[in-house]
């Protein structure tokens, strides 16, 4: 093999590289949803939960629409109303009691839902980019002493954020 050979060949391995670790961190950057498409919980006894997108503005009347759920299992009309938010979490009863809540942080992350800043655990904030758990802990700590943050700026009396790691936490998470 020549000069020109070998550098033909370490030129195109080069670039074959360069196109994987590209590639590579494109993929696992994770994309925070921000379009009009809310991800829905729903979970019922004797049956596996799964999550469906919705339109923003949904309600509960139109996961039980969706899901194929009877209507008339609801108890009261004004639970039917109740308008839903990107990452609710619908459990039914048998009896007919619905109770809305949160779903939880790892599912909220992997749908790429912003994080509730003061509702998630330091486990969950520990998975966003740059954080940790030495610094979650520090956070949930903070915002034991404050009692809830009421907006993202607080964080940055958190002793290890600053201007970077604030707007990190802005991308994901939400002042709820």
């Amino acid at each position: 093999m020549n000069k020109k050979q070998f550098f033909v060949i370490f030129f195109l391995f080069a670039i074959t590289l360069l196109i994987f670790f590209i590639r590579s961190r494109e993929s696992s950057e994770i994309t925070i949803q921000k379009n009009n498409t809310i991800f829905i919980e729903v979970s019922k006894p004797g049956m596996n939960s799964f999550v469906i997108p919705l339109p923003s503005g949904s309600t509960v009347g139109n996961v039980l629409r969706s899901a194929n759920m009877d209507l008339n299992s609801a108890k009261g009309d004004y639970i039917l109303r109740t308008m839903l938010h990107n990452g609710d979490s619908i459990e039914f009863s048998d009896y007919g009691k619905i109770s809305i809540k949160q779903m939880d942080g790892f599912k909220l992350f992997t749908l790429g839902i912003p994080l509730p800043l003061n509702q998630s655990t330091a486990e969950e904030l520990a998975r966003i980019p740059g954080i940790g758990p030495e610094l979650a802990k520090r956070i949930v700590e903070k915002r034991n002493e404050l009692n809830r943050f009421k907006e993202h700026q607080e964080l940055l009396y958190v002793k290890g954020i600053g201007k970077g790691k604030l707007a990190v936490m802005k991308k994901y998470t939400v002042i709820n």
